[in-house]
C-alpha cells in the first residue's frame, strides 16, 4: 500500500517529505487559490524530472474561472508532462478526458458522494426494509456502466472518504481496474462556495487560513423557511463531535472503519503538515 502526502502550497514540500512518501499531491479539493500559485507548474515540472510521483488536486470550478484553470493545464500539456490529476468538477473532467496522454484522472470526493457519507444515514433509512437499505447504501461507483464510462474517459482512480460499512465498494471498484485511495485523517462533510475561515478571521491571508483549523460545535438547526430553529439532540451532537472548519470545508475526524485494506491502494494524509493550528 502506498502513502500519499497532500499539500495545499508548493513551499510546503521538503526533502524529508519526498523520502517518506510514495506520492506527493499538491492543491485543494475545495479551493482554487492554491492552484493559481505562480510557481506551481515549474515546481511540478521539477518534481517530475526528479522522478517523484506527483498528483495535482483540483476543486469545483466556476464558469468565470474555467479559462484560467485551463491555461494551467494547457501549460502542463505544452511541456509534454504526464501527471495524475484529481478531478472534482465535471466540466474539468470533460476537458481532461480529451487530453488523456497528459492527465490520468482520479475522481475526487466531491464527485463520488454516497448516502454513507452522511453521519446520520442510518436514521434516514431506518424504516426501510433490509433489501431497500442494502440497495440505497450501495455506493454509486459500484455500477458497472458508470465505471465503464469513466474508464473510457481516462479515469484511473477513485478517492473515497472511507471504506464505510464494509469493503464491498472498494473491492468492486478495484476489480474494475481502478486505483482506490482513502482519506485517513479527515472525513469530508461539505465544501462551501464561501470560505468560512475567512469570515472568522478576515485579516489573514488564504495561505495562513489554510493552515488553521477551527473547532465548531452544533448550536441549533434551521427547521423551515420561517427561520424557526430547534436545538440539536444529544445524539445528533455526538454524531458531529470533533467538527472542524478549514478554509471552506467542514470535516469530522476520521472515525470510519479503515480495515480491511486489502482492496485499498493508497492512504491519503495531510498530517505531515505540522504547522497546522487548531483553535
Amino acid at each position: 500500500m502506498k502513502l500519499e502526502y497532500r499539500f495545499g502550497w508548493v513551499d510546503e514540500w521538503n526533502p524529508e517529505t519526498c523520502i517518506t512518501s510514495d506520492i506527493l499531491s499538491i492543491g485543494s479539493e475545495s479551493c482554487l487559490v492554491p492552484l493559481f500559485q505562480e510557481n506551481l507548474v515549474d515546481a511540478i515540472t521539477a518534481m517530475i524530472k526528479k522522478g517523484m510521483p506527483i498528483k495535482l488536486v483540483t476543486p469545483r470550478v466556476a464558469q468565470k474561472d474555467i479559462q484560467k484553470v485551463l491555461s494551467i493545464l494547457l501549460e502542463i500539456k505544452k511541456r509534454g508532462l504526464s501527471i495524475d490529476i484529481v478531478i472534482n468538477d465535471w466540466g474539468l473532467f470533460f476537458y481532461c478526458s480529451q487530453w488523456q496522454e497528459t492527465f490520468r484522472m482520479h475522481i475526487g470526493r466531491q464527485l463520488c458522494r454516497s448516502l454513507l457519507d452522511c453521519p446520520w444515514h442510518g436514521e434516514i433509512i431506518a424504516n426501510e426494509t433490509d433489501n431497500v437499505r442494502q440497495v440505497i447504501s450501495e455506493h454509486p461507483y459500484t455500477d458497472s456502466e458508470r465505471l465503464d464510462f469513466l474508464q473510457q474517459k481516462g479515469v484511473v482512480g477513485v478517492e473515497l472518504n472511507a471504506v464505510g460499512g464494509g469493503d464491498l465498494t472498494t473491492k468492486r471498484i478495484k476489480a474494475a481496474g481502478f486505483q482506490v485511495a482513502v482519506h485517513c485523517d479527515e472525513y469530508l462533510l461539505s465544501c462551501g462556495a464561501v470560505c468560512l475561515a475567512k469570515r472568522l478571521e478576515p485579516g489573514l491571508s488564504c495561505k495562513e487560513l489554510c493552515k488553521k483549523r477551527y473547532q465548531a460545535k452544533p448550536h441549533s438547526k434551521w427547521l423551515n423557511s420561517f427561520d424557526s430553529q430547534v436545538p440539536f439532540t444529544d445524539y445528533e451532537i455526538s454524531l458531529l463531535e470533533g467538527l472542524l472548519i478549514r478554509g471552506n470545508t467542514v470535516t469530522l475526524p476520521q472515525r470510519r472503519r479503515l480495515q480491511p485494506l486489502d482492496s485499498v491502494d493508497t492512504l491519503i494524509t495531510t498530517k505531515i503538515n505540522n504547522n497546522e493550528k487548531e483553535e
